[in-house]
């Protein structure tokens, strides 16, 4: 019997939620895991991101491996290279800026993930990735060398995850960036999600409740939660 993907468990099945996102540039493993330890009775976390805008430089397989051994969650790769990658997570979001004309990070990034996903057998879950303005130069768009959509071009926004999902991407993640002024405009979230048949995902700026289930009843399948948490402003 084939075994079911994780991103059809995750992005489909599931019921819609929070992703939370930790930096392990920003957070160190003994803190994250103390949040885990409160986060895991949350029955709103749905599953953790691990993801640097920056290089990381320490050990990431074991802070990956430790978080997997204090959590049933799925534990998800976001990369922003292909140094960001360890063998301990359950999937990686295999994504391409898609809102930037930066080649790199279109396809460059991707290919040097290659040969780790191959002797990996590790799940990769394409995905168009979407900057959208926030309201300041977050540490994705200056390290991306990329502009981010303006917040009132909701119609461009949607013609960007069409052409994503033209392409063969599997899901969307419109993004504000980490600790953004303003989270993506619910109009952006609402036309995108109307216009798709594939699941989106939004994070960046989410700091209230409110706004999270707000978005989620714009359409978004999950949001994702990094600096609220990491503040300890939600969930912790």
């Amino acid at each position: 019997m084939r075994q079911e993907k994780l991103y059809d468990r995750l992005f489909k099945k599931e019921e819609s939620g929070v992703i939370i996102l930790f930096d392990p540039d920003r957070s160190s493993i003994e803190e994250t895991l103390r949040k885990i330890d409160k986060l895991n009775n949350n029955n709103m976390v749905k599953a953790y991101f691990i993801g640097s805008s920056f290089q990381i430089a320490f050990n990431l397989d074991e802070y990956v491996k430790r978080i997997k051994e204090n959590t049933d969650r799925p534990v998800i790769m976001f990369p922003s290279s292909h140094s960001q990658l360890s063998r301990y997570a359950d999937a990686v979001l295999y994504m391409s800026l898609i809102s930037g004309r930066n080649p790199h990070l279109l396809i460059g990034e991707q290919l040097r993930m290659v040969p780790f996903i191959v002797e990996t057998g590790i799940e990769a879950i394409s995905t168009g990735y979407i900057l959208i303005d926030g309201g300041k130069i977050t540490s994705v768009e200056f390290m991306s060398n990329t502009k981010p959509i303006p917040r009132d071009k909701a119609e461009l926004v949607a013609y960007h995850a069409k052409a994503a999902e033209l392409f063969g991407f599997k899901l969307i993640y419109l993004e504000a960036g980490s600790g953004a002024i303003y989270h993506v405009p619910f109009d952006a979230i609402k036309r995108t999600t109307e216009f798709l048949s594939i699941p989106v995902i939004a994070g960046g700026g989410f700091v209230s409740l409110r706004d999270i289930e707000k978005a989620i009843k714009s359409g978004a399948k999950h949001i994702v939660v990094g600096t609220a948490v990491e503040k300890n402003k939600l969930f912790v």
